[in-house]
């Protein structure tokens, strides 16, 4: 296992995340699935979010708001009071961020920012609210994660490496080229298009680098025993409840 010294991964054993509160067992980015999550004991979350045009940060994960609610268009199309009528298929409305801190005061947040327009707005707040020893902050771009660090200066949230980070870290496993981070966890999948990521090497050379390695998103009992085999040090799930059983059953569910 890699070490840090950064709060947010204060935990003994493998982290059990919660990916975007359980999408498999209930909507997902809902207030519904992260009280459930946080009902089976999970205190890390993961959370999509998005800014609206007039920059409330709502939990939401597409580009558009089609899939999920049957409204046209992007989050950033609209005014928070516009969306004040938008449904789930759950029948809830959707949930903003401050509203589910509220709801989970002791909760550790995995944040993947999915808008531009999101970056400021979750700074501020993080910096606004003092949050930085309980968030992760990460993002698909390596430029948008290059802004989100620069505006996050002096506060320190820990941050997760985009795509283009955990792909350097997987095509040099096999040679001795340094990290590009910085970054304190990678969010890697088993393959990507394809190709295997996250194997045995993969695990040993992210933590030669000091970075963390969170497999994502996992749901199979088999798979996540196998991960935890090979030394991951978390589990992004939508089966909140199969990864509870899973790590209970190996004695490290905290």
């Amino acid at each position: 296992m890699a070490t840090t010294t950064h709060p947010f991964f204060d935990h003994p054993g493998p982290l059990p995340l919660a990916h975007q509160g359980g999408g498999a067992e209930e909507v997902e980015n809902s207030a519904r699935a992260f009280a459930h999550a946080a009902a089976l004991g999970y205190r890390y979350l993961d959370v999509d979010l998005q800014a609206t045009a007039d920059e409330v940060l709502v939990a939401h994960h597409d580009e558009t708001l089609e899939r999920l609610t049957g409204l046209p268009g992007a989050m950033e199309d609209y005014t928070w009071r516009e969306l004040a009528d938008a449904r789930l298929p759950n029948g809830e409305p959707l949930v903003r961020f401050e509203e589910l801190l509220e709801a989970h005061p002791y909760a550790r947040w995995n944040i993947e920012i999915k808008n531009e327009a999101a970056s400021g707005p979750t700074v501020d707040l993080v910096r606004a609210r003092g949050l930085a020893d309980r968030v992760c902050l990460g993002a698909i771009s390596d430029l948008r994660m290059f802004r989100i660090r620069r505006s996050a200066s002096g506060i320190r949230p820990a941050y997760a490496a985009p795509l283009g980070a955990t792909l350097w870290l997987k095509l040099t496993s096999r040679v001795p080229l340094p990290f590009v981070g910085p970054a304190d966890a990678t969010l890697a999948p088993v393959r990507d298009r394809g190709v295997p990521i996250l194997d045995q090497r993969f695990v040993d050379r992210a933590h030669r680098a000091g970075v963390l390695v969170i497999a994502w998103t996992i749901d199979k009992p088999d798979e996540m025993h196998r991960l935890i085999d090979v030394g991951v040090d978390g589990i992004l799930t939508d089966a909140p409840t199969v990864l509870r059983s899973v790590l209970t059953d190996r004695g490290v569910w905290v």
